[in-house]
């Protein structure tokens, strides 16, 4: 019986220890230049869970299984996948030789009623 309870706790201290978390953090910056890349999209593989580079490039993610994978995404970049370890991960990314099939672009203009009278009176 003492063996089997001692049997039972080694297992469950494995699967615990598994099982862990961790938090990664770093810096996104263009391969060439070296210029922080604000806004880069960060995706956990596999979920919908993830966040993106702020202003300086920085980004943070906790809590994630070791050993998962990040996937990098940012426009008129390649895409880049790479395993969390813990600690510090900085990333550069490679520029994309491939030109975009189309760009959109909408402007929306507000203008007062009066403000159009003055400009042009009837």
């Amino acid at each position: 019986m003492v063996k089997q309870i001692t049997l039972l706790f080694f297992l469950l201290i494995g699967f615990s220890a598994s099982a862990q978390n961790i938090n990664i953090k770093g810096i996104v910056k263009d391969a060439v230049s070296g210029e922080v890349l604000p806004g880069v999209s960060i995706l956990i593989k596999g979920t919908v869970k993830g966040t993106e580079t702020d202003f300086d490039g920085v980004y943070a993610l906790s809590n994630l299984e070791k050993g998962a994978t990040l996937v990098f995404r940012y426009l008129g970049y390649k895409q880049q996948e790479v395993i969390a370890i813990n600690g510090t991960l900085d990333v550069s990314l490679e520029f994309s030789a491939e030109s975009l099939d189309e760009i959109i672009v909408v402007v929306t203009v507000v203008r007062s009623v009066k403000m159009l009278q003055v400009l042009c009176p009837l």
